[in-house]
């Protein structure tokens, strides 16, 4: 009964108000942590600014309210936009939560080349202390702690984990971080960590911005950080089908697992197999990997039934996705062709 009663309580205040499970925190305040690598994943982004020319790749586009060297509080910015993205509003901020431990402006920004933006993020220390901020870009990159510039690199250039190193001392209590990214053409994205001295990543901060998140929001969240991938390997002198599927969600938000159901299917939509169907764990990285021989795989089914499969001769086959939600509601779902037969 008292295990009925505590699944109740959850659906009730998940379903109803995601803030509610922030309560030490003032209602409007979302409270995270790094990811177990140390990498930041949550920000108020801003843009895209135009360029003119590469002159433009330093020029500061948040000058007239106070320029990059400004701290703002989370009551200086009066509007966070955070259920939707607005792909070209260079005038608000947007709250985007990544699935990933990579920013990439590229989804969420149009147009998105010859651009520059922003994003900023307010990291809780609980005492004074150093931290090493670990950061790639695609392109340049300029980053800000509490008004102070501790790191540009003014590159056209790909994104590379850890690809530059900074040291930053934290104060105790809020540290504001704004980083510029100025893009050219191709891929445009960021990615930050904080790692002790050491090297080992550092997660005894929290990081805290304004903004608000509806449980839908964080279900299409978990559900884009699942996916799958098929590879053609030889095993055993045979062509076989390597099939992973893969989680790397660590939003600390949520249920911890979503309902998930993989199928190998015809063009016409006969399931001829079920790789995976059950609850796939999003709050940590998990790989399911099983190895299929599509030969067989046809063959048996076509004499398990007794007749031929007509959609099973020169056709495409698909590897089949679907994720739900806990009320198994669909939330993601796609269909990929992985074998020509």
């Amino acid at each position: 009964m008292k295990r009925c009663l505590k699944y109740a309580l959850f659906f009730f205040f998940f379903y109803s108000s995601v803030p509610a499970a922030f309560s030490q925190v003032p209602q409007n305040i979302l409270q995270f942590s790094p990811n177990p690598k140390g990498f930041i994943q949550t920000w108020l982004v801003r843009g895209p600014f135009l360029k003119k020319g590469t002159a433009d790749d330093t020029t500061d586009f948040l000058l007239p309210e106070g320029g990059s060297r400004r701290v703002y509080s989370f009551r200086s910015i009066e509007k966070v936009v955070s259920n939707s993205i607005q792909k070209n509003n260079p005038k608000i901020w947007q709250l985007f939560l990544s699935s990933d431990y990579k920013i990439n402006f590229r989804d969420i920004f149009s147009p998105n080349q010859n651009t520059v933006a922003y994003a900023a993020t307010w990291i809780r220390s609980p005492k004074k202390q150093r931290v090493l901020l670990k950061f790639g870009s695609d392109d340049g990159i300029v980053i800000w702690v509490n008004g102070k510039q501790i790191a540009s690199v003014p590159e056209y250039r790909g994104l590379k984990v850890d690809d530059n190193v900074a040291s930053v001392t934290l104060k105790k209590g809020l540290n504001f971080m704004l980083v510029r990214v100025f893009q050219g053409v191709g891929g445009w994205e960021f990615c930050v960590r904080l790692t002790r001295p050491n090297g080992i990543p550092f997660t005894n901060v929290d990081i805290r911005v304004p903004g608000h998140l509806s449980s839908q929001r964080i279900l299409s969240l978990k559900a884009k950080a699942i996916s799958t991938r098929t590879l053609l390997i030889r095993q055993n002198n045979q062509l076989v089908w390597k099939i992973t599927v893969t989680s790397h969600s660590t939003i600390p938000m949520g249920p911890s697992a979503l309902p998930v159901r993989v199928t190998i299917e015809t063009e016409s939509n006969h399931v001829l197999d079920t790789v995976f169907n059950g609850r796939l764990p999003v709050n940590r990285e998990k790989h399911l990997t099983r190895t299929i021989d599509p030969a067989k795989l046809l063959v048996s089914k076509i004499k398990h039934r007794g007749k031929n499969l007509p959609e099973t001769r020169d056709a495409i086959l698909f590897l089949h996705t679907q994720i739900f939600s806990p009320m198994k509601k669909l939330l993601k779902e796609q269909r990929t062709p992985i074998y020509y037969y």
